[in-house]
């Protein structure tokens, strides 16, 4: 599965762990991101944030909010990742010569997933002249990031004091106004009063996207069509240590790197 050129979808600036898919994907040279297109609501405001950490990055990246565009000038062939509601994917696929496609979400376990049910037409537009591969939600389950990490970034750069409020705004928002789903998801039976005693603050749910992408020997293969990385069933077949290792030292090399910048990711 050879990453070649890669097309990134973001709905970027809703939840942390597309800023940390992004974070990891940037800390693989190996990976030549052709375009990211930022998606979902206002994607003129999720593209300032791309561009405010490719910036921190020294990265030349090409960013297009997706409300502003209709092709993508892109002649070489790249697989396609999708971790937002897929209506700008869809739009615009037709533009792109298209390897794979990658997309944060399961529509085979009868659970609500957002990036396929936001825009479920989109979906289905895809799926009728693509195969896409999916990464089940399950997975992050097993790799959630600890609020300590988080806290290592207040004092480190400007970017990783930037990732830590993200971070914590985007609990404090969640909590806010999705009290029940907040509840549910962390398994909590009240909101705590202080984010900093939550014990757990992301599962990286997009970040996984990015670990298949650049380490698919870590995932157990699916069996069936269409193929699922990392289901409920199958979680306890994949390298489950080895990806929390992965991801940790991938976001530590652009995070903390006095601290833990030379571990392989």
């Amino acid at each position: 599965m050879s990453a070649r050129k890669i097309v990134l979808f973001t709905d970027i600036g809703r939840d942390i762990d597309d800023l940390l898919a992004l974070i990891f994907l940037l800390a693989h040279p190996e990976v030549e991101i052709a375009a990211i297109v930022t998606s979902f609501g206002n994607t003129r405001a999720r593209r300032e944030i791309v561009l405010t950490v490719l910036n921190w990055c020294n990265s030349k990246v090409p960013v297009f909010a997706g409300q502003d565009i209709d092709v993508l000038p892109i002649e070489e062939s790249v697989n396609v990742l999708i971790i937002c509601p897929c209506t700008d994917a869809a739009r615009l696929l037709p533009s792109l010569t298209v390897n794979r496609i990658f997309i944060m979400g399961d529509p085979t376990d009868g659970i609500s997933s957002f990036n396929i049910d936001t825009d479920s037409s989109a979906h289905i537009a895809i799926c009728a002249r693509h195969q896409p591969i999916y990464v089940s939600k399950f997975l992050a389950y097993e790799l959630a990031i600890p609020a300590e990490w988080f806290a290592t970034l207040q004092n480190g750069s400007d970017m990783a004091r930037f990732v830590y409020r993200e971070a914590k705004g985007g609990l404090e928002r969640f909590s806010r106004d999705h009290p029940d789903v907040f509840k549910r998801v962390f398994n909590v039976d009240s909101i705590p009063d202080k984010m900093d005693d939550l014990p757990l603050w992301s599962f990286p749910y997009d970040v996984t996207v990015m670990l298949l992408l650049v380490h698919p020997e870590l995932f157990a293969v699916p069996t069936r069509i269409p193929l699922v990385y990392g289901t409920k069933a199958e979680v306890g077949a994949c390298r489950i240590g080895e990806m929390r290792t992965t991801i940790m030292a991938g976001l530590n090399r652009m995070l903390n790197p006095e601290r833990f910048g030379d571990a392989e990711c």
